[in-house]
């Protein structure tokens, strides 16, 4: 790694880099009304030391994390408790004070490099821009400032640093972005670095190189990582100790090694049991061993089929982003394409709904030829094969009540009379496992897996044959990626549904899945049954994914300990 002539800290940090005690905050929904989110929150971070803060949507691990740095939403206020950086009490700070910790001091590396990087600037505009605005305490002009952004860029492994520079965020792939957010976190070499699901969205392997990053900042510069992720599996990975929360608690807390094997609380069994179950190398769940095979008639028939993009300019050769792709879904089965960011996945369910037209070969859904079909007949498609997104929090209108929401198909394809459809709702609402109490409630007003629930109550309520989930589970925690996964089995078993799943993330492919292709740029490299491939994989990036699946820890610990 490159050394960075990062200024001179002002103060000697002491151990530990941060000590929050007995930490509350409250949420106020009107001037006489608050709900308490953290209840006496405590732990600490040592220089070097990655902490990783885990539990379900809703536990306050976010909101833990948005009070160490300062950054609580309006309706959020700290109401007891302290949180001292390096010895500095920050609850007490001005916002002018607290504005000069963060960056200096603190920094956070957000999620979303796509929401978090400004479109229209390029990377080294905002790569230098920390250095702008402390120009004049760091004595430095435009010449440093443009050697500091570039050592920065090498730091976090970028490639070509000079070239992308001058790029803009369309130009990076997703994992490079999320390291040039690591860059414009790291850039005033802050003693405390909070890392809020950095790696969520990303592929294994790029999810991996990401992680290297930390990983040696942490090691090489004594920087303190506090790791908020729902993911168990990373956190025992790479953290050195684990703080598991649940309803603003922190029901157990302590090095990954004591945890793992002798958890405490019931609730830290939980996660840990459903972490091995969708760990790839543990080979906790699988398919073939939870059910018989499927019928051998075909839902699915794609054949030779190409798709091509122009560039943006329209100028230059044509991108080839599906690359003589085939492969049969049988009915009733679970037909999973895994593979990195741009691998052509995506595109590939976009060509089997009809919802982009494909270049060359056939694509027969149901019995009916897709490539070539009139729009009309790519409607009446679109009642049976139907599409669960990624993130149900954008997927549901948030000014619609949930009766709206799932009505809305019946209404569009005008499925049965208004007289009917309140019940038509009502069933499919307990087939999903929804009361019908949150026929009144707004998306915002759910957890996590409620939405997502939603989402498949809306897929569902058509009566569809096949269900495309397009990453469908990435954005949940292992113990509510447990409950769809069972849903959706549960469903298939029922109702003979077919499945296409689009996924990045190989546990959960191997929890669901009866088959599986792998692609690497627009080919499918590798396919076969789910445990053909994931226990012999023949081909070298096949290899490569699995590798880079989190979990390794669970693989070395003995096997007594995995029956919590």
């Amino acid at each position: 790694m490159s050394t960075i002539n990062a200024p001179h800290t002002p103060y000697t940090v002491p151990s530990p880099v941060v000590e929050i005690e007995d930490l509350s905050v409250e949420y106020r929904s009107s001037r006489h009304s608050a709900t308490p989110t953290l209840h006496g929150v405590s732990l600490h971070i040592d220089p070097g030391e990655i902490v990783a803060v885990v539990g379900e949507s809703g536990s306050g691990k976010t909101t833990l994390s948005r009070a160490v740095i300062g950054l609580l939403p309006k309706t959020g206020r700290v109401t007891g408790g302290s949180i001292r950086l390096a010895g500095r009490e920050l609850t007490t700070l001005s916002k002018r004070e607290l504005a000069d910790v963060l960056g200096r001091e603190i920094a956070l590396v957000p999620q979303d490099p796509a929401t978090a990087l400004n479109p229209v600037l390029t990377i080294g505009k905002q790569v230098s821009e920390v250095f702008r605005l402390h120009r004049r305490a760091l004595g430095i002009d435009a010449a440093e400032i443009r050697r500091r952004s570039l050592d920065l860029l090498e730091l976090v492994g970028i490639d070509r640093p000079s070239v992308r520079f001058d790029q803009y965020p369309h130009e990076l792939s997703g994992g490079m972005r999320q390291r040039v957010l690591i860059a414009i976190a790291f850039g005033l070499r802050p003693s405390l670095l909070i890392a809020d699901e950095p790696t969520s969205a990303l592929d294994v392997t790029v999810q991996r190189q990401v992680l290297d990053v930390l990983d040696d900042l942490a090691r090489e510069f004594s920087v303190a990582v506090l790791f908020v992720t729902h993911n168990l599996a990373v956190a025992t990975d790479r953290a050195s100790r684990v703080v598991v929360m649940r309803g603003g608690h922190i029901v157990e807390q302590g090095d990954v090694a004591d945890i793992a094997r002798a958890p405490q609380d019931p609730y830290t069994a939980e996660l840990l049991r459903e972490a091995f179950a969708f760990s790839v190398l543990g080979g906790g769940r699988s398919r073939s061993e939870q059910r018989a095979g499927s019928s051998a008639t075909p839902a699915i028939t794609v054949r030779g089929v190409r798709k091509t993009f122009q560039t943006p300019t329209g100028k230059g050769k044509a991108i080839l982003a599906v690359d003589d792709v085939s492969f049969t879904v049988a009915a009733g089965s679970t037909f999973a394409l895994v593979g990195e960011s741009g691998s052509g996945k995506s595109t590939t369910a976009g060509l089997i709904m009809g919802l982009q037209s494909a270049n060359d070969g056939s694509i027969s859904v149901l019995g009916h030829e897709v490539v070539g079909a009139t729009s009309r007949r790519r409607r009446e498609l679109w009642r049976n094969i139907q599409l669960v997104y990624q993130n149900p929090r954008a997927a549901l209108d948030p000014r619609w009540s949930i009766r709206e929401i799932v009505g809305e198909p019946l209404r569009s394809y005008g499925i049965a009379d208004r007289a009917r459809r309140p019940a038509r709702i009502a069933d499919v609402l307990d087939r999903v496992g929804l009361p019908t109490s949150v026929l009144t409630r707004r998306p915002g007003e759910l957890s996590g897996g409620q939405q997502q629930r939603v989402a498949i109550a809306r897929a569902l309520v058509v009566d569809p044959e096949i269900i495309v989930l397009d990453e469908a589970l990435s954005a949940l925690d292992v113990v509510t990626q447990a409950q769809v996964l069972a849903l959706l089995e549960r469903l298939q078993h029922e109702q003979g549904l077919t499945y296409l799943f689009i996924s990045h993330d190989l546990a959960v492919v191997r929890a669901i899945s009866d088959s599986v292709a792998v692609m690497r740029a627009g080919k499918i490299v590798e396919q076969g049954t789910v445990e053909d491939v994931f226990d012999d994989p023949q081909h070298s990036y096949t290899q490569n994914l699995i590798e880079s699946v989190p979990g390794n820890r669970f693989a070395q610990l003995p096997v007594t300990v995995r029956n919590w």
